[in-house]
């Protein structure tokens, strides 16, 4: 029989394992020399979650993917793994040196400290261990395929996976993609799987590619299974807002005729045209109101630029009725879009400027009811209790 501390002992070592187990990514907190050396001697390679403190997405893996079991499970007997702010200490210089410009960005390096992966952007663990498994593997690994480029690959199904990993990496991906697009007819191209890689690009409007998108919208129209039109719409609000920030006169005057050349209709063109207008003149104090309100009240189909300018609108002019008047038509509009906790909120807001305190209240438990974990909503709560007092008075 075994003595009873013997089984105590057991018992601790398995429920020491079982939590290792249970486990995320376990970060080293040196520097990335100590890292490497770690790496060389335990013979694994290196991953490096290079982050911002003001990054979202990067707060985001932090909080709810680098702490999945599944992923520790993963990495942690393969990598040596390194969280690095790339705006602090020796993070600076290496965001020079690995060219990181987007966050987050994870880079893989081997053992001896060569850069033989990367990707931008944030993922869910399943996609991380993918991304993991890519950078383990010669056959997928980033650096891998720009070799094989370089050396003349042309296969049309190197070109598509190699264009993809530069798009996902946010490096330049415009050499591959042309070469791949150069070796496909339209038909070839007009698949769920291209489309899925042309959404991520960004064409101007003078693009041969978009044009030959919307030279064959009935073929392109079936490859993007419902979301064609959302997608070019977005493509020329986004040459909106760039030509108009940008200040560009010349192209200002050219966007909206270029776009009835590529079969926008008249409803699209003038909804891209009030947003050409309000950006152009984004910083003239008497035109960007004028420009503001026609495009929010007949041609905005987005429930978040109109619930924030109902919002500022409510705490820029809280005493003054138009404005106010213009506030509530625009989250109105936007709660009619998608309710959530944001315009709810923002309705009882301006509903208590208004002294409906009970109306108010209705809007702000209704608010309440619909946030979500992450959603502050001390705010709101706070409301509702100022609106129970003002209620009673």
């Amino acid at each position: 029989m075994q003595h009873p501390k013997t089984l105590i002992t057991l018992f601790l070592i398995c429920l020491i394992h079982s939590f290792s187990m249970a486990q995320g990514i376990e970060f080293e907190h040196g520097t990335w020399k100590e890292a490497l050396k770690k790496a060389k001697k335990e013979h694994k390679y290196i991953m490096v979650d290079a982050y911002t403190e003001w990054c979202g997405p990067c707060k985001w893996m932090s909080a709810e993917v680098f702490p999945d079991p599944q992923a520790g499970e993963f990495f942690n007997p393969q990598f040596v793994s390194l969280k690095m702010d790339m705006e602090k200490g020796e993070g600076l210089k290496y965001a020079k040196l690995w060219d990181v410009n987007a966050y987050p960005t994870l880079l893989f390096f081997d053992s001896k400290g060569k850069l033989v992966h990367r990707s931008a952007g944030m993922r869910p663990a399943e996609g991380l261990i993918g991304l993991g498994r890519d950078a383990l593997n010669p056959e997928t690994q980033l650096m891998t395929l720009a070799e094989r480029f370089e050396k003349g690959d042309r296969d049309p199904e190197f070109l598509f996976k190699y264009t993809n990993a530069c798009i996902r990496a946010f490096i330049d991906y415009e050499e591959p993609f042309i070469a791949y697009r150069n070796s496909r007819t339209p038909q070839q191209l007009a698949t769920p799987e291209n489309w899925a890689m042309l959404t991520m690009i960004e064409f101007d409007f003078t693009s041969p590619t978009f044009q030959m998108i919307r030279d064959n919208e009935d073929l392109f129209r079936e490859a993007a299974q419902g979301n064609y039109d959302k997608h070019c719409m977005r493509m020329a609000i986004h040459w909106a807002r760039k030509i108009g920030y940008n200040q560009d006169s010349v192209r200002y005057d050219s966007l909206l005729p270029r776009l009835a050349e590529l079969h926008f209709n008249e409803t699209e063109i003038a909804e891209v045209g009030a947003m050409l207008k309000l950006c152009y003149y984004a910083n003239d104090s008497l035109l960007e109101p004028l420009y503001l309100a026609e495009y929010l009240d007949n041609h905005c189909r987005d429930w978040e630029m109109l619930n924030e300018n109902a919002w500022n609108y409510a705490q820029k002019y809280p005493d003054q009725p138009a404005k106010r008047a213009q506030a509530m038509k625009w989250v109105n509009k936007s709660i009619d879009l998608e309710s959530n906790f944001y315009n709810l909120d923002t309705k009882a807001y301006i509903l208590k400027l208004e002294g409906s305190y009970e109306e108010a209240l209705k809007y702000a438990r209704l608010a309440l009811g619909a946030s979500e974990e992450g959603d502050e909503v001390a705010e709101t709560e706070k409301m509702i209790s100022e609106l129970l007092e003002l209620a009673r008075k």
